[in-house]
């Protein structure tokens, strides 16, 4: 599969997947092969330890090299494992690494790890680990959503650092309506919101850098999303099937991700705001549906960081207000601009 990284400092580079490693590597207890960066990658365990603990670091041609990543399927039916501890070189868990370890119940994973790909934990025992709210957490990466999220309004809590693979990818559902991604996050996993067929919005939080393999893949009610600067890879099918989508940016790199795609895109200058005034719902579009959401802010019956209250204050006077909405209903009902004036007719 072709893999497209976008650097900030250059342009977007268009490349095939370079060969992760030239020979693998074995002792005692893992299989291992050296990527391309210098650091390791767990292959596969064949221990018996019931109680890992993985190394921080592993020899190979004389070089002791830090282990970065954990392959996928690496732990694989491995059931007669109970606990794990990750040292914090590990940035990244891969697709079905743990799937099917029956009998883990305990897990150790640091900050440093931003990505764990789907199906990682599948059929585990997460009853363990911590749950906040509706999430639960491996780590500081959001992995399971226990709550009914069909036509929800989600909202990852601050300090989250990565959205897990496959997180809410549904294929005989709709999915959430609206997400709500922290500055904090900095990867978004494979298959994240594949088919999320009802999703319209999505704030993106300013530190993403990563959107993995078809993260957004067929969300077809999806309109507009806007990267930050922070966003340094994508793939080429990360937002492939979503059919209504325009992406916003302020650097070329993506633009020319998106037109080698055929993705519609704005080039967002240094001047221009991130989201449009009276565009609450960040739909790309001003309907009386951000008016609405102004109503239920006030009503209390949605919180404020669920809303983007720089597109709310409608009139600029540094307040949300009922004033707000019918500023917006006027406006659709080409009484008057935005700002006040008389609307442009073109």
């Amino acid at each position: 599969m072709k893999r497209f990284f976008i650097c900030m400092m250059i342009i977007a580079v268009i490349c095939t997947l370079i060969p992760i490693h030239a020979a693998a590597y074995s002792n005692n207890s893992y299989e291992y092969a050296v990527l391309y960066d210098n650091t390791v990658m767990i292959i596969s365990y064949h221990g018996y330890y019931t109680d890992v603990n993985i190394p921080s670091h592993l020899y190979a041609d004389g070089r002791e090299l830090p282990v970065s990543t954990i392959g996928q399927w690496a732990f694989q039916n491995c059931d007669h494992i109970k606990s794990v501890v990750i040292p914090d070189t590990v940035t990244t868990i891969r697709q079905g690494a743990f799937r099917g370890c029956t009998n883990l119940t305990s897990i150790t994973v640091p900050d440093s790890v931003t990505y764990i790909g789907r199906s990682a934990f599948y059929d585990t025992d997460l009853q363990n680990l911590p749950e906040d709210e509706d999430f639960v957490y491996i780590g500081k990466v959001a992995y399971y959503y226990k709550g009914d999220y069909n036509y929800a309004d989600v909202t990852f809590k601050d300090g989250t650092l990565g959205i897990a693979g496959g997180i809410f990818y549904v294929s005989k559902f709709a999915g959430p309506r609206s997400v709500v991604i922290p500055d904090s996050v900095k990867t978004i996993g494979d298959w994240a919101f594949r088919g999320c067929s009802v999703l319209e919005n999505v704030q993106m939080g300013n530190g993403v850098e990563r959107i993995e393999e078809a993260a957004f893949a067929n969300c077809g009610s999806l309109t507009r999303i806007v990267l930050p600067s922070s966003t340094r890879y994508l793939y080429a099918d990360s937002f492939e099937g979503c059919i209504n989508l325009t992406l916003y940016s302020k650097e070329p790199a993506i633009q020319n991700y998106a037109e080698t795609h055929g993705i519609p895109f704005v080039l967002l200058s240094d001047d221009d705001p991130d989201v449009m005034l009276g565009d609450v719902d960040n739909d790309g579009v001003v309907s009386v549906l951000d008016a609405t959401r102004i109503q239920k802010y006030k009503a209390s019956i949605i919180k404020e960081n669920e809303i983007i209250l720089s597109a709310a204050d409608v009139d600029g006077d540094g307040f949300v207000t009922v004033m707000d909405a019918t500023r917006i209903q006027k406006f659709k009902a080409q009484i008057m601009n935005l700002d006040g004036s008389t609307p442009y007719v073109g």
